[in-house]
């Protein structure tokens, strides 16, 4: 981002902030990822302004900020449709081997409940296998790192 830009962003930031927004609702308000707010609100310059502006939004902004983590499960939750829209390119992706692009669909259809032939197992209790999108891209990537393999594999084998 222009340098210019991300001085108008952060100011924008600023003003919710001072309005009462939280740090997540004024990502939102951005539209900017939450990790990208705290990442701006962060700056050394960002909070001396903000403390000068208003103590008391500054205090609450901070102790935001040293929370050291976010909760995995947000993360998760909005790199998803990321995750989602990389099965969705691999699927439709017709230089992809076909087994990779079986594979996309085949992990699409499995984050429907409905469609899901991991979603549950009765017996004694109810079994349910969740995974989450870094794990189906990590199978997506290694499906398709094995299909190369194999590829070279034969080739040296017929060559």
């Amino acid at each position: 981002m222009h340098e210019a830009a991300k001085t108008v962003r952060t100011l924008e930031l600023m003003r919710y902030l001072l309005a009462r927004y939280t740090l997540r609702e004024s990502a939102k308000l951005l539209d900017v990822s939450y990790q990208t707010a705290r990442k701006w609100a962060s700056e050394d310059r960002f909070l001396e302004e903000l403390k000068a502006a208003s103590g008391e939004i500054w205090s609450e902004v901070s102790s935001e900020l040293k929370k050291n983590t976010v909760n995995v499960q947000e993360k998760l939750l909005e790199q998803s449709e990321r995750a989602l829209d990389t099965l969705i390119e691999l699927m439709e992706d017709k230089s992809q081997k076909g087994v990779v692009r079986q594979k996309a669909a085949s992990e699409i259809l499995d984050r429907v409940q409905e469609t899901s032939k991991i979603s549950k197992v009765n017996t004694s209790g109810q079994v349910q296998h969740k995974f989450d999108p870094i794990q189906l891209l990590h199978a997506a990537a290694t499906a398709q790192e094995m299909e190369v393999y194999r590829a070279k594999q034969l080739q040296e084998k017929n060559g």
